[in-house]
């Protein structure tokens, strides 16, 4: 009975974190293809960035400093000619950066953790 419980547990945690994920996804790209202005993009990036760092808390942290290390890298390598410029590209890099690392929490760390507390009980 327990053993079930905490499974449709685990099913429910994934099918919120992959919905809302998802949504955040889609309702950024709609806004996306609206904007016009570089500061709107900035900030839909930001929104689109804090959300998908709130699924995925605590290993959002993760996603933060490897998007800053890699984006410091880029800067230093390619200060004007950057793939970061490019808003789409931008886009889809943070928004995977954050559904790897929750995916990797939500569909791997948890189960694992869950499934050797069950064994310790």
């Amino acid at each position: 009975m327990k053993n079930k419980t905490i499974k449709n547990i685990i099913y429910f945690i994934r099918g919120l974190w992959g919905c809302l994920s998802l949504t955040i996804l889609f309702f950024s790209i709609y806004r996306l293809n609206i904007l016009v202005d570089m500061y709107d993009f900035v900030e839909l990036i930001g929104i689109m960035g804090s959300c998908m760092f709130i699924l995925c808390f605590p290993c959002g942290f993760i996603s933060v400093a490897f998007l800053f290390i890699t984006s410091l890298v880029t800067e230093t390598l390619f200060p004007t000619d950057s793939l970061i410029f490019n808003k789409y590209i931008s886009f889809i890099y943070v928004w995977l950066s954050f559904g790897i690392s929750g995916y990797f929490q939500w569909f791997y760390l948890l189960p694992k953790l869950l499934r050797v507390n069950n064994k310790k009980h």
